[in-house]
């Protein structure tokens, strides 16, 4: 899916499939509240060893972060098929 663009053509964030690692899904907030959709109840598993940004149709990139285990490596944000990202509250 490409990503939504505002009337700036600034893009939404999108984040990568949890089901396939590779797909990018944008990633949805409530309009009222402004918060982002996340989903805590998660007992996913890493689908994809990739630590490259997947990109939708239009080269805009998903989301990464930084790992926690070494402070370096970039790590893919997963999004359900919902359009929650995928968090650890623990």
């Amino acid at each position: 899916m490409n990503a939504p663009k505002d009337q700036n053509n600034v893009s939404v964030r999108l984040g990568t499939s949890s089901s396939d690692g590779v797909t990018t899904l944008p990633i949805q907030a409530d309009p009222t509240a402004h918060w982002i959709k996340t989903s805590d109840a998660t007992t996913g598993s890493n689908v994809s060893a990739n630590s490259i940004a997947p990109r939708d149709g239009n080269n805009v990139p998903a989301m990464l972060a930084v790992s926690s285990v070494d402070g370096k490596t970039p790590v893919q944000l997963y999004v359900d098929g919902s359009g929650n990202l995928l968090v650890d509250s623990n």
